[in-house]
């Protein structure tokens, strides 16, 4: 049986390496626990905005209508900054995965 011996000379190389790929492990689960955290938010914003329709449905004043246009502008933005960093995230994981990390 042939055993192979890892020179000296790469071994710091080797650790330098498994240490980039551990904090990148480590990077990759924060970045999954911070899209679980988006995912939750998107779902809260789009009952806030299913309740902010209802009540634009039901009012006749022309200020709480504006409030709610404006409050619904706020929630649409936010949907779209949250979807575009969930994009990034994920997309990161797919770049990822198709080369083979």
């Amino acid at each position: 049986m042939f055993i192979s011996v890892l020179p000296v000379h790469k071994l710091p190389e080797l650790l330098k390496n498994r240490a980039e790929a551990l904090k990148k492990d480590k990077q990759r689960k924060q970045e999954l626990a911070k899209a679980a955290e988006l995912e939750q938010e998107l779902r809260q914003l789009r009952d806030a905005m299913q309740a902010s329709q209802s009540c634009f449905d039901e009012v006749t004043d022309p200020c709480l209508t504006d409030a709610l246009i404006y409050e619904r502008a706020s929630i649409a933005a936010r949907y779209s900054f949250i979807t575009g960093e969930l994009r990034r995230i994920i997309g990161g994981a797919h770049d990822a995965q198709k080369q083979g990390k």
